[in-house]
């Protein structure tokens, strides 16, 4: 769906009618809360009387500096918190530090947000989240410094489960991560990853000799169960989006 902002302004002020609502699910509606600080102001205010609230996805709207107020309107915790493409800023993320006496999440989804220019403020956001289960920080133009940073870091959440970590990095930063989940993560059972960059863009660039040199140093069904063995979890792993 698309929601034009007329549509919002009759949409909104009907959901506190729904005295149970457990799950308020916006995505793709490219609702953009930068442009109209009256239709903030509505939507928070329409937050606050959702007592029952548990999850919400905003994904697709852009909310640039705008989290804290958001957040700041739902009284208890949320569970899940999809913030995928959303256009976060620094001062979103410095938001979730300091609400994070206040929003414990089970779930939380921060891709697409171009992560890379804030690293040490996520990763700050990452420890002190003590219950998160499901962590997805995918095509957020990590380095393969930042990438290693990032698995290091997330050792320190004891009840992750499952981490979605899905972007261009090389074999051999795979097969580096995969051998530290393998010996520091003991809750994990699910990791998402792109398929190396060595082999995903020679299959756009079709060149036979490269491919050659690639299957001689690794072939794909090889990298494939060295990565499952290497981080003693299930590895999925999904073609590279260029």
């Amino acid at each position: 769906n698309v929601l034009t902002r007329q549509n919002l302004k009759y949409f909104l002020p009907r959901l506190p009618s729904l005295t149970q609502l457990h799950t308020l699910d916006l995505s793709c509606n490219f609702i953009d809360f930068r442009l109209n600080r009256d239709d903030l102001d509505q939507f928070c205010h329409i937050l606050s009387q959702l007592k029952y609230l548990k999850n919400l996805s905003l994904s697709g709207s852009p909310i640039t500096n705008r989290l804290e107020y958001i957040l700041k309107s739902i009284e208890h915790s949320l569970d899940v918190l999809n913030l995928d493409f959303c256009s976060l800023s620094e001062n979103d993320l410095i938001c979730l530090n300091q609400m994070s006496t206040h929003h414990q999440f089970l779930h939380l989804d921060l891709g697409t947000n171009r992560l890379n220019r804030f690293m040490r403020q996520l990763l700050i956001v990452l420890i002190k989240q003590t219950r998160l289960i499901v962590l997805d920080l995918d095509y957020n133009r990590f380095s393969s410094n930042d990438y290693l940073e990032l698995i290091a870091c997330c050792q320190r959440l004891t009840t992750l489960k499952s981490l979605s970590v899905r972007g261009p990095n090389s074999l051999t930063t795979q097969l580096a991560a995969a051998t530290f989940i393998g010996e520091h993560y003991s809750c994990l059972q699910s990791w998402k990853i792109a398929s190396p960059i060595e082999y995903s863009l020679n299959r756009f660039v079709g060149n036979d000799e490269q491919n050659y040199l690639i299957q001689t140093i690794m072939p794909y069904d090889m990298f494939v169960n060295e990565m499952n063995k290497r981080a003693k979890c299930l590895v999925s792993i999904s073609e590279l989006s260029v």
